[in-house]
């Protein structure tokens, strides 16, 4: 039980919590979750690689309520962040996943180089979602892709320059009225359950 503010578990969080949290984060491998949610599915990781718990830390609340009892990238299997994305292990990333940071596989700071490379060598195509693309998302039936999402500004860099060249479709998502495009967040939920029909269907 934790009864000062200078314990070093508190301290501990802090370090973790703080500006310099990342740097912290990323050279010792732990994190902080909290919340019920997460706390939940912390327990019972959906995949043998999911993080580990070292430490659980609860107010009386929180035991209380544990006591009495994916999001939209679960609908995908793996959750590839590019190197300029936002901190996956930050607390508030953590929160807004709601617990499905234990039931999905991610993997960080992969260049778009090696995304483009996975899929020439698995045969897989790359599809960009863009609000010019030329093909709508109501067209497509694949099982199998990777799918790329890139900064509302901005869009996914161009794909042009790269050496390996997949197979490359640019793909819209359908709107009526005036609304020229999604946030990238509704763009991925829209699409990942779209294509995840087969799978949900069978299951």
């Amino acid at each position: 039980m934790i009864t000062s503010l200078h314990s070093p578990h508190v301290e501990r969080v802090k370090a973790l919590l703080g500006s310099k949290g990342k740097k912290v984060r990323k050279a010792e491998g732990i994190f902080i979750s909290d919340g019920y949610q997460a706390m939940k599915s912390a327990l019972r990781p959906g995949y043998s690689e999911a993080p580990q718990i070292e430490k659980i830390y609860a107010t009386t609340r929180g035991i209380e309520k544990l006591q009495s009892e994916f999001l939209s990238t679960e609908l995908s299997q793996w959750e590839i962040v590019a190197p300029d994305s936002v901190d996956i292990y930050s607390p508030k990333t953590i929160r807004a996943t709601v617990g499905s940071l234990w039931n999905l596989p991610v993997v960080e700071d992969v260049e778009l180089d090696e995304i483009t490379k996975l899929a020439v060598a698995s045969d897989i195509p790359l599809l960009v979602f863009d609000g010019g693309g030329e093909s709508s998302l109501l067209e497509l039936e694949s099982e199998r892709f990777i799918s790329l999402f890139g900064n509302e500004a901005r869009g996914v860099p161009d794909l042009t320059a790269i050496d390996l060249q997949p197979d490359i479709r640019y793909i819209s998502i359908p709107m009526l009225g005036k609304t020229e495009s999604l946030n990238v967040a509704s763009a991925a939920t829209v699409a990942l359950f779209h294509l995840a029909k087969g799978r949900l269907g069978a299951s």
